[in-house]
């Protein structure tokens, strides 16, 4: 996930000077309010979170692949994912009659390639089948 800064029509500067003047102001209260200092000690973070919350945000982007699916073959399994952009690979869990599992996985490919396909190992059976997807 990509983080991004917003055009938020305000210089950088200008923002920490109000954030400035509102955390002066919550001080003043709190000088008035009580003198435990309790308010500011929870109210300032408070609006620092708040304001870091407004200049950053996560942009969804399709770097990854999706569109994915997976399934159990016999004593083996498959993945395919059929857009975006990346890589993944087939990631199967298998158990053998002593309760002991494995997990092996496939190759990996790039979207729109076919699928990635792995088995168990002899004395092993299929137990799930997933995907990991990378950049």
């Amino acid at each position: 996930m990509n983080i991004k800064l917003i055009n938020i029509g305000v210089k950088i500067q200008d923002f920490f000077s109000k954030l400035a003047t509102v955390i002066t102001k919550i001080r003043q209260a709190n000088t008035k309010l009580t003198r435990s200092g309790k308010l500011a000690t929870l109210a300032i973070p408070a609006v620092m979170l708040a304001s870091s919350i407004s200049l950053f945000q996560a942009t969804p982007t399709f770097a990854t692949p999706y569109n994915c699916s997976a399934g159990i073959v016999q004593n083996g399994g498959w993945a395919t994912c059929n857009n975006g952009s990346g890589q993944y690979r087939v990631a199967i869990g298998c158990k053998n009659i002593f309760g002991f599992y494995e997990n092996p996985v496939g190759p990996w490919k790039n979207v729109g390639q076919g699928s990635s396909n792995v088995s168990c190992s002899f004395g092993y059976s299929i137990q799930w089948a997933g995907y990991n997807l990378r950049d």
